[in-house]
């Protein structure tokens, strides 16, 4: 899956004619032409280029070390057609042979998938079903669009893209499969900025779910509204950065057509800004809530734990880096089948790491309940990271959100000292939404801790709330 990055050449010539024999007919991929036919089928573009490093005779030298060079020259003074056409003439005239990685990705791209389906829907179904709200929330919901949306993208990237070329030489290829994997290319480059947008505002929204403080709440909001522009910005570009629309697909077809004439914007620097600004939106990502994490007051274990979870989104980050990389040479190359399968492979990454990414906390949730002392928290502390509410502790208050339930806690506040007075001293309890979080706390403690308190239920429950009361001093008021 790749963003706003389809071969695009500047200064591009007007369509020449080549002669009408098409290269498919002059003989089998795995043999040579004559040089002969090869001078005849050259677009006139071309035949400086080849001329200025070698004699069009000299065959020796066209399939030579400066073949390189003539195929950046032809880039530079023809159009896409032009270019896929000479460069396919060159190679069949050498008998290159048609290297293969076709089967490398396909089983990558599927094995991926069936290592991050199921963790998207352990997600979900926890959410939904076993947590203590028992409801999907924004951030829920943005990850079952982003899955909606990218199956179908794994199906069209096997059957488009790599059934039509991908990851294969152009020489060996007919035109209609080259015109078929420039259609999926286009397609497949519109899912890919919906699916990063789509991640990108999952993790956005679920730090807001964590985070009540007024001026990261603004930032937030203000990253939210960023993404959304950002990617309206790169998909206009890449929507129409090839008039008529159709020669975004047509341009790989090395056959001349005058109805297939069209031409392109230079998208080489928006190519590499794209990338630039999603590398740029990852550190944003992690900077946030580990700049808030700084800030409190926690035993230095606690903030470890919370920041080896936040940390997971550096690997977002160097794949964001490493599919960078592969940018350098995407907008100069007649042989985009092979030469396009590295942006392929790192943008497929890039996002089933994202969505892997995005639901880590409740995977920790779901571990906490299936093995509590393996990876819950110890109840002898005072403070827990992992429980099931969303809030944050700062400057000794509480700051608790309207949809607080699940997937991290983090707390700051000073421990109070164990209170002498009796059980039974009646408690003033804050207002309604307060009381029914630490209630909804309490359920989610005890259920991941057993009966292990008390003689019977309700001693476990009774003892048990008059731990979770001195503990949070600010959500219930009175004696414990």
């Amino acid at each position: 899956m790749v963003a706003v990055e389809m071969v695009a050449l500047a200064g591009a010539a007007a369509l020449a004619t080549p002669a009408p024999l098409l290269l498919s007919s002059i003989a089998p991929r795995d043999s040579s032409i004559g040089t002969s036919d090869f001078i005849s089928e050259l677009p006139h573009c071309a035949t400086p280029c080849v001329e200025q490093f070698c004699s069009l005779s000299n065959q020796t030298c066209i399939c030579g070390p400066d073949k390189s060079a003539v195929d950046h020259c032809v880039l530079a003074s023809c159009t896409m057609q032009e270019a896929i056409f000479t460069r396919n003439a060159t190679e069949i005239t050498c008998a290159a042979p048609v290297r293969d990685r076709r089967m490398k990705f396909n089983v990558m791209i599927v094995a991926i998938t069936c290592v991050t389906l199921p963790i998207v829907t352990a997600r979900l179904v926890y959410k939904q079903f076993f947590s203590i709200s028992k409801r999907l929330n924004t951030e829920d919901w943005t990850i079952v669009l982003a899955i909606l949306l990218g199956l179908p993208s794994v199906a069209l990237t096997i059957f488009g893209l790599t059934a039509h070329g991908l990851g294969t030489d152009l020489w060996g290829l007919s035109s209609a499969d080259l015109v078929a994997f420039g259609r999926s290319f286009y397609a497949i480059q519109v899912i890919y900025i919906l699916l990063m947008l789509l991640v990108k505002l999952t993790l956005t929204f679920f730090y807001l779910n964590i985070f009540s403080g007024h001026r990261v709440r603004i930032l937030l909001w203000g990253t939210i509204a960023f993404h959304i522009m950002a990617a309206a910005a790169f998909g206009i570009a890449l929507i129409f950065q090839c008039l008529p629309i159709s020669y975004q697909w047509n341009k790989y077809n090395y056959i001349n057509d005058p109805s297939l004439e069209g031409h392109c914007i230079n998208v080489n620097a928006g190519a590499w800004a794209n990338s630039a600004v999603s590398v740029a939106s990852d550190i944003w990502l992690l900077a946030i809530p580990l700049s808030q994490l700084y800030k409190l007051q926690l035993h230095w274990k606690k903030k470890l734990g919370a920041a080896i979870m936040l940390f997971t989104g550096v690997i977002v980050t160097v794949v964001s880096f490493l599919r960078l990389a592969s940018v350098k040479d995407y907008a100069t190359t007649s042989n985009p089948t092979w030469d396009q399968w590295d942006i392929v492979w790192w943008s497929t990454i890039e996002l089933e790491v994202g969505f892997i990414c995005t639901c880590l906390p409740t995977m920790r949730l779901i571990l906490v309940r299936m093995a509590p002392k393996a990876f819950g928290s110890s109840q002898s502390t005072n403070s827990s990271y992992g429980a099931n509410m969303h809030r944050l502790e700062s400057n000794s208050t509480m700051h608790t959100h309207r949809e607080a339930y699940d997937d991290v806690t983090l707390h700051d506040v000073p421990l109070p000292k164990r209170s002498s007075a009796p059980a039974s001293s009646s408690v003033e309890r804050v207002p309604k939404a307060a009381s029914q979080i630490a209630v909804s706390s309490l359920r989610e403690e005890l259920s991941t801790t057993g009966s292990s308190i008390g003689t019977k239920p309700g001693d476990a429950w009774q003892t048990h709330a008059s731990s979770l009361m001195a503990k949070h001093p600010t959500t219930w008021r009175g004696s414990v």
